[in-house]
Order: C-alpha cells, then structure tokens, then sequence
C-alpha cells in the first residue's frame, strides 16, 4: 500500500523550476541623510536619485546579499534599488559603484534667505522637497564672470540660475503616518460568551457615556459561533489594556423596526455624540450569499439598547461607513453592495451605492431621519463563497469634505468630492490610486496627516496614500494562511492619541494595534 501511494505520489510531482527558490530576510529600515540605509549592524547604499531621505525601503536579505527594494514600483513595475554582497560582521559600510562615482557637492548657507545655495559641475537643482533654492553653475560663475570680472549685470544674469521647488505636493518618507509605527499587538480577543467570530467593524469612543468608556474601540461580529456569514448579533467594547466586555447581544425577533433578513453585523459601524451607536446589518439564513438579504442601520444607545432601524430609502445591504456631526445634525456615509448582486449570481454588477444619510438628534430620543441622497453610484460588486459579497467598502471623509471610498473590485480608491454638500450623484467619483500595494482594499481610514490608509484583503498589508495618489507606505499587519495575510483584515481606526491604528483579525479573532 505505501509503495502505490509513494508511486501516485511520485507521478504527481512537478519538475523544479529553473530558479532556485529564494529564501530572505524583510525588513523595512529608513534611508539615511546620506542615502545609507542601516541593517545588521552595517550601512548599504542605495542611489540618491532613486530615494529621498527617511523614505522606508524594504530589505531582502539572503546569506550573501542584501537587496534593497522600493515599497512603491516605478513606472516599469520595477522595484529594485540596489543588490550588495552582504557583510561580513559589523561597522562596515557597503557603497555601490554609482555612489563612489558621485561627485561631492558644497551646500554654503545664504544668509537672510532661510535657504542654502548648492556649488555642483552641472549647476544641477537643489533636491525637491527643498525650501526655495538659489543654484549657480559654477563652472559658469568661473568662466563668465569670476576670472574676467567682464561683462557687468548681463553676464551675472546669465551665470545664475534660480530655482524654486515648492514643498506643497512634495511627499515625502518622513511625513509618512505609517513611517512612525513598527510593532503590532495583539489587544484582546474578541470573541463574546456567544462564540460569535469574524470581528469587522472598528470605532473608537469618544466620550464618556452609559457603557461606553473613552478611548475604547467597539468592534462588531459578522459570523455567529458556527462561522456562517451574516449572522453575527454582538458588538465588544475592548479597552487598551487588553479587557474585554459585551456592549450588546442583539435579538433579531426583538427589533423596534423592519430590517430584512435580520440581523447580520457589518464593518458599518459609527458611534455619535451622546453614545448613540449605528451599525449596519447585512443578513444572511444560513451564511451563503444565496440568502442575503437588504437588512438595515440599527441604532443602539450608550447602554447597547437597539432603539431604531432604519430601512429602505436605499439601503441595500449596508457594508461599511463613516460619520461627522455638526450642532445637531449628523451626516452618515455608508456604502451598500446588494443592489442586483445576489440576482447577478457571481457576476460583477456595477450597481454599488454610496448614500448621504441626514440624521437630526433629539436629546435623549433616538436622532430622527431627515434626507437621504445617493452621492455614489455604479460602483462593481460581486458574490463570493469566500467573502460572501465584494463591493464597495471603506469610506473616510477629509477635511475638506471629499469622500474616499475603497473600490474594492476594482482594487483602487476613488474620492467623491463635496460629500457634505452635493445633491447629486457623482458615480464612481475620480480615481486617486489604483493597483501597485493596493491588493482589494477594504477597510479605510483618514490618517492624522489627512493621508488615506487602506488595509488589504489579499495580503494582510495596510497601506498608506497620499490624497495626491503616491502610495508612499505599507506594513504587513498579518501574514498567516496562504497566500500570507489574505481575508484577515477588514476594519481598523486611528485611536485618540493619533499616533496608532486599531485594527480587527479575522483569522485570529482579535483586535489588534499597530504602534
């Protein structure tokens, strides 16, 4: 019997590939003032024209080389900055061949212009990035007007070339919100006596009110214990220490108002001022998208206590949102991915909403609905076994009231602009940035430095772009199953301090952060 099995066994296997396979270390390390970039106790180089300084780069490490990568590819799809045989204990400095070659520039201060003036053979620009530059060519200044001391104004005035790069638009490494933060932490599971599992929706506490404490984060429950989507009734209050309690148990015979289908909780989730706590349903009989429902936005108070439903009007399967209120009014932004999609089978339908919904608040009353307007639309979303539904997912509103929305089937970010104000639908929007890190986004959360961050569901990266559309950051927050990392993340939140992310697992069933 082993025999046979060793021989069916033996028949199945493939040839080896040409290339041997590579085994390296990852790390991500910050490129030096002087474009050296520190690892294991000695210094790379990289080419200054390729990085700027504190740009993270991503270290390949065998046991001969180091090879150093861009975390963004060019315009070729390439990443690759620079290879070095890897050194032989500590302190020593690895230079490539086109650093040696540089030729040294002299950078003088130019007093009372709060800039510097930059002495280099070509007359070459100041990097970008730099505060307004004055640039001399100075085999020119020699020439033409040093060693004669002829030709007056008009050959000053041809010797120097002024030029001026502007900070604004310039990203840079060292501006990166993800660039701060190197370790991630398990904070608590999230898993409640009722053994529901799939954490999805994030929101920090704001304020102090009935059970809800400061600086906590409310995580709500996909899955019910026997890991059937859509079924999911709880939502956990987890502090930063670690501890972990029932906010609310919600009993879908037991609703105030309509919600078809039931209940199924989602990554909409938003907590308002006075506690009030709305999180999106999209319910499921039996966990398969076949049974998929409309469902509804269910109003909790501060005490876990459902007070009110919303349905219809468009909602249709709420997947995700965000929230901002001013005075007494309340505008929600929520995304919905069942318009068609059940019916389409697996097939993409490009009937994806994003709604303006206008909530005013009433003291201690549930707030009321006043207006809804569809300010998204044609959207693509799909069914899947996997995932159940793929559409349209993370929001996040900037200052200036443009609404980022994480395309998800079409792995990209689009911002609609004037969310707050608009009457009328802007279709998909205009795309910010699409394929390079990004790898089927969903979760999405504004950064304290008004940069998008996205986290992945096909490789358990989080990603980190500029409104301007640079992806200028990534971390990998999980790298388990196969491929590494895929369908563990969904919604995550920067917490109150501004200086980490909150973020679910759904492998692990755990709230996480990243410091």
């Amino acid at each position: 019997m082993i025999g046979h099995r060793a021989a069916r066994d033996h028949a199945a296997l493939k040839t080896l590939p040409p290339a041997p396979y590579l085994v390296a270390e990852r790390h991500l390390r910050p490129v030096g003032k002087d474009c050296l970039i520190a690892f294991g106790g000695n210094l790379y180089s990289v080419p200054a024209r390729k990085v700027r300084p504190r740009r993270l780069v991503e270290i390949r490490a065998t046991k001969s080389q180091v090879m150093l990568h861009s975390t963004v590819p060019d315009s070729s799809g390439e990443t690759l900055l620079a290879m070095h045989p890897r050194a032989v204990g500590r302190g020593v400095r690895v230079v490539g061949e086109a650093r040696r070659r540089r030729r040294r520039r002299r950078r003088v201060p130019l007093r009372g212009a709060g800039c510097w003036w930059s002495e280099t053979p070509e007359g070459s620009a100041c990097p970008r990035g730099a505060n307004p530059t004055i640039t001399f060519n100075v085999s020119l200044m020699k020439n033409n007007f040093l060693s004669p001391l002829v030709g007056g104004l008009s050959a000053l005035t041809a010797a120097v070339v002024i030029s001026v790069t502007s900070v604004a638009g310039v990203a840079s490494a060292g501006g990166t919100f993800l660039g701060r933060l190197h370790t991630v932490r398990e904070v608590a599971s999230t898993v409640p006596a009722n053994g529901d599992v799939n954490p999805y929706g994030t929101a920090v506490v704001v304020r102090d009110a009935g059970k809800l404490r400061r600086g906590n984060v409310l995580v709500s429950n996909f899955n019910n214990s026997q890991n059937q989507q859509g079924t999911g009734t709880t939502l956990v209050q987890v502090g930063p220490r670690g501890t972990a309690k029932l906010f609310a148990r919600i009993d879908p015979a037991r609703l105030p108002g309509p919600c078809p289908g039931g209940v199924g909780l989602t990554t909409a989730l938003s907590i308002l001022p006075g506690g009030w706590v709305v999180v999106g349903s999209l319910p499921t009989a039996d966990g398969t998208s076949d049974t998929a429902q409309a469902g509804c936005l269910l109003v909790l108070d501060s005490h876990g206590r459902v007070r009110e439903t919303l349905a219809g009007g468009g909602i249709n399967g709420p997947w995700d949102m965000t929230a901002t209120s001013h005075g007494d009014r309340t505008d929600l932004f929520v995304t919905n991915v069942l318009n068609g999609t059940v019916a389409g089978g697996g097939n993409e339908i490009d009937q994806g909403t994003v709604l303006r919904i206008t909530l005013k608040r009433h003291g201690n009353q549930p707030p009321r609905w006043v207006r809804t307007t569809t300010i998204g639309s044609g959207f693509a979303q799909k069914t899947d076994p996997a995932a159940l539904v793929i559409g349209p997912t993370g929001v996040g509103l900037a200052k200036d009231g443009s609404l980022y929305v994480a395309d998800t089937v079409n792995n990209r970010i689009t911002v609609i602009p004037r969310a707050l104000s608009r009457d009328r639908s802007a279709g998909t929007g205009r795309v910010v940035s699409s394929d390079g890190r990004l790898n089927g986004p969903l979760g999405l959360a504004i950064a304290p430095n008004g940069h998008i961050l996205t986290v992945n569901s096909g490789d358990g990266n989080i990603v980190e772009t500029t409104r301007a559309g640079r992806q200028v950051a990534f971390r990998q927050l999980d790298n388990s199953g196969s491929p590494p990392g895929a369908g563990a993340l969904f919604g995550l939140a920067v917490d109150l301090d501004r200086d980490a992310v909150y973020f679910v697992n759904d492998a692990t069933n755990f709230l996480n952060v990243l410091r």
